[in-house]
């Protein structure tokens, strides 16, 4: 292998190497390259946020009740990048999770394998962040009923059922649809991003002091991660994702409540 190529989010570990000075060209080097994957799924994310958005601008400047094949066109691209964008951003802190117990040791990890997989998994990562960083029990109940709504999104869109159900009315088209054309709509898509990007920024600058690693990994997560909350604050100014989490709910009370009023919608949890 002539060498290794590194990108941005790349670990490199050397676990063995050994120098032969009677043969240099004998002497061998082992090489293991890690690789979190959070922040591209946080980049499609912002990627498929912004197409739902442009989409569903088009699709509210066309409307005029008709309801004809252009604008179930447009409504069918909106969905499509919706739902993405909904899944990118449950993805991003699912792939953050795992970031974080990687570099935790793993004697210091709560619960048996069992016991874990009988638990949900958003619950699972709320425990996982609860130990890992340092938060206040308020900070982690702000964390939890997003985060319980994001995945209950994407489970309905994993597992996506195809029998009928009582139509809801589309908040900004005001005409009765499907439940699923409902969730899967521009300003859930940007409510997601926006609370995956919010969440994994701030988790970032509290990790605890007990996980030198998790700590290091940290402070190299914010070298990308600070770009991309400036690029996406173009758009959505008054998010305030710089700002401490405790100031930013104050401000902006309910920057994830459309993603949060998954009740409006239907029984949580069903697919």
């Amino acid at each position: 292998m002539p060498g290794i190529f590194l990108t941005r989010g790349s670990t490199l570990r050397i676990p063995s190497f050994t120098i032969d000075l009677d043969n240099i060209e004998a002497t061998t080097i082992t090489a293991e390259v890690g690789f979190d994957v959070y922040p591209l799924w946080l980049r499609s994310a912002i990627l498929q946020a912004r197409q739902a958005k442009e989409v569903a601008d088009e699709l509210d400047r066309a409307w005029d009740g008709s309801g004809g094949d252009f604008h179930a066109e447009l409504l069918e691209r909106e969905i499509v990048s919706s739902m993405s964008a909904i899944v990118s951003a449950s993805a991003a802190l699912d792939s953050f999770y795992g970031s974080v117990v990687d570099r935790c040791p793993r004697s210091l990890q709560s619960g048996s394998g069992k016991r874990q997989r009988r638990r949900a998994r958003e619950r699972i990562i709320i425990s996982t962040f609860q130990q890992r960083f340092a938060l206040r029990n308020e900070t982690v109940e702000q964390l939890r009923q997003p985060l319980k709504d994001l995945f209950t999104f994407r489970h309905i869109a994993l597992h996506a059922h195809g029998r009928p159900e009582i139509t809801i009315e589309h908040p900004r088209l005001g005409v009765g649809m499907s439940r699923k054309h409902v969730i899967f709509r521009a300003e859930n898509a940007v409510a997601a991003t926006s609370f995956a990007l919010m969440a994994i920024a701030f988790l970032s600058t509290r990790p605890h002091h007990r996980y030198p690693a998790l700590r290091e990994h940290c402070g190299y997560a914010r070298e990308w991660l600070d770009p991309l909350i400036t690029d996406w604050e173009r758009d959505h100014p008054t998010l305030g994702l710089t700002r401490p989490l405790k100031e930013r709910e104050r401000q902006r009370k309910g920057s994830t409540e459309k993603i949060a009023a998954l009740g409006t919608y239907g029984e949580s949890g069903e697919a």
